[in-house]
């Protein structure tokens, strides 16, 4: 048992309460001890790195340009937006104003979004590599965003 309490312990988060030293002890003596000590390898590990992400370009460009906020706000457009610029939960329900988040769902949301709905919607429009060879030369050049927008409108037909 001191190993299961030393590997709850050894957690970033305070001390543990009594009822939930308590669930730790009750949860550790149901373990055999093959299950405690895989437990502990698991536990102990390193986590697995996280793969890179083929729109991380993008989601850096958002999180650079939009910033991060904990705590919702009305943004210029009027709306209560939360994180990396989010204004929709994953449920449809729109964020309201004293809605918090934590940077690690925020990063979840951006990532979501930009998977879920970015993503596809750009693939619909054009082939991938020159999805690439766009954002490069966009990224790459000193143009002004005006012309930047000017550009993709031509491209895209809008």
């Amino acid at each position: 048992m001191s190993n299961f309490l030393a590997a709850a312990k050894a957690t970033t988060k305070p001390t543990p309460l009594p009822h939930q030293q308590a669930a730790w002890n009750w949860a550790w003596e149901l373990l055999a001890p093959d299950e405690q000590a895989t437990f502990l390898d698991k536990f102990r590990a390193d986590p697995t790195p996280k793969p890179t992400l083929a729109w991380e370009p993008a989601a850096k460009l958002i999180r650079e340009f939009e910033g991060f906020s904990d705590v919702a706000y009305i943004c210029p457009a009027g709306v209560p937006t939360i994180g990396w610029g989010t204004t929709r939960w994953p449920d449809g329900a729109a964020v309201k104003i004293g809605n918090t988040i934590t940077r690690d769902a925020a990063d979840g949301l951006l990532d979501n979004m930009l998977e879920t709905q970015v993503v596809p919607a750009l693939a619909k429009t054009i082939p991938g590599t020159l999805i690439n060879l766009v954002g490069n030369l966009i990224g790459n050049t000193q143009v002004p965003k005006r012309q930047n927008q000017s550009f993709l409108d031509k491209l895209f037909n809008r």
